[in-house]
């Protein structure tokens, strides 16, 4: 957990400045407590959580006062189909609803807080943990 935290950290410095900004602002001396293992299906250490074949309801994050950014990745790259990122209450020329289709390495930031979103898959792979 620590070394993915320390990897997700650089990368989040180095290629989403403005969002680390965001995240270290919003959280800078009011802590949360982490989410216990089974509320998200992974792990979670203070503001990173990491699961494994995440799906889940249309949600808010309602206690999360930074933006939301969040990196997809597959332990066996390309495996995963069907695979979307949906914000069900977002319009987009003149339609509700707006699915972003992922892939390993896809990275997308939002305000969790403030804008409904969940995580669809409904194919992982012939190997498990995809």
């Amino acid at each position: 957990m620590m070394a993915a935290t320390q990897e997700m950290a650089k990368y989040v410095r180095k290629h989403c400045p403005d969002d680390w900004d965001n995240i270290t602002r919003a959280h800078n001396g009011d802590p949360i407590e982490p989410l216990q293992c089974n509320e998200m299906g992974g792990f979670s250490c203070a503001h990173l959580m990491l699961s494994v074949d995440l799906t889940n309801a249309s949600h808010f994050d309602k206690k999360d006062p930074s933006w939301s950014l969040a990196v997809w990745v597959e332990r066996f790259p390309g495996a995963a189909s069907n695979w979307y990122f949906v914000l069900p209450d977002v319009v987009f020329e003149g339609k509700m609803g707006v699915l972003v289709q992922l892939f390993h390495g896809a990275v997308i930031s939002w305000q969790g807080s403030e804008i409904r979103h969940c995580t669809s898959m409904t194919k992982t792979g012939e190997r498990p943990n995809s």
